[in-house]
């Protein structure tokens, strides 16, 4: 399982990152936004684990950025902050973590990706877009 972490390189995310690894995830970093549509398709990257302190853009702007194009698969995209933001999570975050982190927490997350990310695949369909109706989800004609 790929998972892509946007952060800075400190002591808390090398802990991070540590921890992934012996769970045996395999991480691709980067601390640039524009790096994350090509690790994403690259690495068949199912979620997105981004550090608020490095965000350049808003969080609307950057959870359109990360799924716009995925065909195949949602993408989840968790939060690592000092706060959950329930305004992030109307603009497209799946979740947040507050810190100090619950590294047992950050893997059930993580695999609440991949769940959804295969079953997005499963279904050969892109997950609705926030234009589509709900009532495609139910079977009712729009």
């Amino acid at each position: 399982m790929s998972v892509l972490m946007l952060g800075k390189n400190n002591a808390h995310h090398n802990k991070t990152v540590e921890f992934l690894t012996q769970k045996g995830y395999c991480i691709f970093q980067t601390e640039t936004e524009r790096d994350i549509k090509h690790l994403i398709r690259r690495h068949r990257v199912r979620t997105v684990l981004c550090s608020e302190t490095i965000l350049k853009t808003d969080i609307e702007t950057l959870c359109s950025s990360i799924r716009n194009g995925q065909i195949n698969s949602y993408i989840y995209i968790v939060m690592l902050a000092a706060k959950e933001d329930l305004d992030g999570l109307k603009k497209g975050v799946d979740a947040y973590l507050i810190d100090p982190l619950d590294f047992n927490r950050l893997e059930a997350f993580i695999q609440i990706g991949e769940r959804i990310g295969k079953f997005t695949k499963s279904i050969h369909c892109s997950p609705p877009s926030e234009e589509e109706p709900i009532k495609l989800l139910l079977g009712k004609p729009a």
